[in-house]
Formats: structure tokens, C-alpha cells, sequence
């Protein structure tokens, strides 16, 4: 089976308050409105087509919506069905601060992570344990919830998760090249088995403004200029773009 992934005249908006009604005596005043937030438009009449085994980069200044497409993509976002067409099944590992839960300790996020993919509860505790070894995480904080930890700590135990995670074929990943891999040792021991993935994937797409990065990944590029200019080609030939921009 393949992996196929298409958006069709996509208008896509972020809702933002207005500050201008975040007072008490405005909040008070307008408490029946519901005008409080002001219309920001991400992309407007954006398309998308990416087929099998196509190696993909999304790259564009900060605030282009490069991270709101993978975001739709991944079902974070929810749109109108008709402007939307996934097959295959979509992993994606972007902004780990956002992806656990702070509150609550390492081997307990593990445990909620693997539960959404149906892992049996004899599963999860033998990957937990391969996981902490694995991200190596001082003893002395595994019974502590996250907020305590570190960056790194942090984005090693993501990565590791995602690292033991058997991705079910025809799969789409998508990374977020912010998704540092921590320190260098680290670097080296995860970047063979990130690899592994990406190569296995059906799709890959990648959010980047590396263009060496680029290359070694990717066959394909889109520029997001702006919410409503989209190019797409060559590697060579966005980068020739981006570079004048």
C-alpha cells in the first residue's frame, strides 16, 4: 500500500484575541459579544500534493506556516474533509515541550504515549524500560515529573520514544529540523536509527532552513512565502528562490 497526501484550496485561519478588549470594564461591557478575537489567515487557497516515496522539505521564513501544514497533516488541526486527503498513517516529532506532559514523570508519559498506539500494558513496560536506558536519564530523576528536568533531557526521552515506536506501514514522518537531538553523543547514537525511519517512511517531509540538511534528505522542496505565495520544485531551485527572498 502507499502513502498519498493532498490539500485542495486550503483557507486556514488562526483566531487571536484582541487586546483592545482584554480589559475588565471591556470584558464586562461586551460579556454577550463574541467579537473579542481578530481574524490572522495563514494560508489562503494553499495546495499540496505529495506521493509515494517523495522526500519533501517545507522551508520559509519563521511565521510562513510551515509548522500549521505539518500540523494539518498530522490531524492537530482539524479542516473540512474535502480539503483534505491522507493515506497511509502519519508520525511526526516536532516541538517536545509540547509533546509530554510535565506534570507527571518520565516512565509515565512513556506508558501514556505507547497506550495511544494500542501497545499492551506488558509492551509498554518492556519498551519502558529499553527507553530509559536507552535516553540515558540520571536515576535520580526518573520518579520526578518533567518540569524538573532539563532541555536535553527533555528531547532525549522524546526521541527515544519515538525511536523504540514500531511505525505501521505505509507511514508518512515528518521532523521538525528545531527537533535538536540533544547533545553529541547522543547525536551519534540516535541518528542511525532516525535513519532507519526516515528511509522505511512512505512519505518524508521535513521542516528546514538548512539546505545542506536539505540535500542529504530530501529530493523536493516548497517555499511558503507568504499566506497566499507557494513554490514548489527542485532543492536547487527553491534554494535559488529562498536565497533572494
Amino acid at each position: 500500500m502507499k502513502s498519498e497526501i493532498k490539500i485542495k484550496d486550503l483557507t486556514f485561519n488562526y483566531f487571536i484575541p484582541d487586546e483592545k478588549n482584554l480589559s475588565i470594564k471591556s470584558l464586562i461591557i461586551n460579556i454577550f459579544k463574541t467579537n473579542h478575537y481578530k481574524k490572522y489567515t495563514v494560508l489562503k487557497n494553499f495546495n499540496l500534493e505529495i506521493n509515494n516515496n517523495d522526500r519533501i522539505a517545507l522551508v520559509g521564513k519563521n511565521g510562513t506556516g510551515k509548522s500549521t501544514v505539518t500540523k494539518i497533516i498530522d490531524g492537530v488541526y482539524k479542516v473540512d474533509k474535502n480539503q483534505l486527503k491522507i493515506v497511509g498513517n502519519i508520525y511526526a516529532l516536532y516541538e517536545p515541550f509540547s509533546m509530554l506532559n510535565h506534570q507527571i514523570n518520565a516512565s509515565e508519559n512513556i506508558r501514556i504515549f505507547y497506550s495511544n498506539y494500542n501497545y499492551s500494558i506488558k509492551e509498554i513496560l518492556r519498551i519502558e524500560r529499553n527507553i530509559l536506558d536507552f535516553c540515558d536519564l540520571d536515576k535520580k530523576f526518573i520518579n520526578l515529573p518533567l518540569k524538573y528536568y532539563s532541555s536535553g533531557m527533555i528531547t532525549r526521552l522524546v526521541v527515544s520514544l519515538y525511536v523504540f515506536l514500531k511505525m505501521k506501514k505505509p507511514y508518512t514522518l515528518i521532523i521538525d529540523e528545531a527537533f535538536a537531538f540533544a547533545d553529541i553523543h547522543f547525536q551519534n547514537k540516535v541518528l542511525k536509527k532516525i535513519n532507519e525511519k526516515i528511509n522505511q517512511s512512505n512519505i518524508f517531509i521535513m521542516i528546514s532552513h538548512d539546505f545542506n540538511l536539505i540535500k542529504k534528505y530530501c529530493n523536493k522542496a516548497i517555499l511558503i512565502k507568504d499566506k497566499k505565495n507557494f513554490k514548489s520544485g527542485t532543492v536547487d531551485k527553491i534554494q535559488k528562490i529562498y536565497e533572494k527572498i
